[in-house]
């Protein structure tokens, strides 16, 4: 889904690469191995579904928070115009 290895994720978010290999086949990792993949996915816009500390339920892909549209501000009503707005 990223394109990415098992070794470069690993690189990627900070674990071991073993790390990687034991959450993919739902093995036991410690809670901040977990966290630290997890928040990396998150920041590429992978949304892991399921409960913490469950077995995954599947995945959904979004947006990841430096691709969404960014505010530019409230927007002006008619009320907020100046005459050389107008």
């Amino acid at each position: 889904m990223l394109g990415v290895s098992q070794r470069e994720l690993a690189d990627l978010a900070g674990v071991a690469p073993g790390t990687v290999v034991s959450l993919e086949k739902g093995g036991m990792v410690t809670h901040e191995s977990e966290e630290r993949v997890t928040r990396y996915l998150r920041k590429c816009g992978i949304v892991l579904l399921g409960e913490p500390g469950e077995p995954l339920d599947g995945l959904r892909l979004s947006s990841p928070p430096e691709m969404r549209p960014r505010r530019r501000g409230r927007r002006k009503s008619s009320g907020d115009m100046s005459e050389s707005d107008k």
